[in-house]
């Protein structure tokens, strides 16, 4: 849906933020597309809630070190949003410092929230619910072109390009490592492999 031009693309992260965004898209002037999983809601749900001001992304989880650098940000889309948080505060207990942002607005994004957090990381990782080809991670790059940051910053957990056999929600995650626990090791590789200079 990304290149339907006036088309706003919003991505909740529970059921209550779900309910807000209906709310907000009925009353609006324009086309409004709602991407949300089936499945049971999130034990989460509720728990953290910022104010669903359009157009905006939430900051979930803000964990700068003394000298206001990130180690990872994730920018999480829907679903995504609480995994994500759940697996950085395990990444706060190896000593990391983390940021996680619930994208909310997919289209169009909210770069003025989320730009101090790019540019002040040392990796940034895109984690979507969808295929990895054609998907968010290749729009936010395509929004944040011009920023001066290496391509090797950038990583993407996502579905990839193979067909998915049908199966139970929590182990499909497992298997592409958009559960907690996938992306909590996702991170961890990486870590370890900037340590190591590899």
């Amino acid at each position: 849906m990304l290149p339907i031009p006036n088309l706003t693309i919003l991505a909740p992260k529970d059921g209550v933020e779900l309910d807000a965004m209906m709310k907000w898209a009925v009353n609006e002037n324009k086309i409004v597309s709602i991407r949300y999983p089936k499945g049971a809601v999130h034990e989460n749900n509720g728990k953290i809630q910022t104010p669903l001001t359009p157009m905006t992304a939430e900051i979930l989880l803000d964990t700068p070190n003394i000298i206001q650098k990130y180690d990872i940000v994730l920018l999480a889309a829907g679903s995504m949003a609480w995994p994500a948080y759940d697996a950085a505060k395990k990444l706060q207990n190896e000593g990391l410092s983390v940021a996680v942002i619930n994208l909310r607005t997919i289209k169009p994004l909210d770069t003025e929230t989320i730009t101090p957090f790019i540019t002040n990381t040392e990796k940034i990782i895109v984690i979507e619910e969808g295929q990895a080809i054609g998907g968010i991670f290749h729009y936010v790059l395509n929004q944040f072109s011009d920023i001066k940051k290496p391509l090797s910053d950038w990583h993407q957990i996502a579905i990839p390009d193979q067909f998915v056999t049908h199966g139970k929600l929590d182990s499909l995650r497992d298997q592409f490592n958009l559960s907690t626990e996938g992306i909590y090791n996702h991170v961890m590789t990486l870590v370890k492999k900037a340590v190591v200079g590899v």
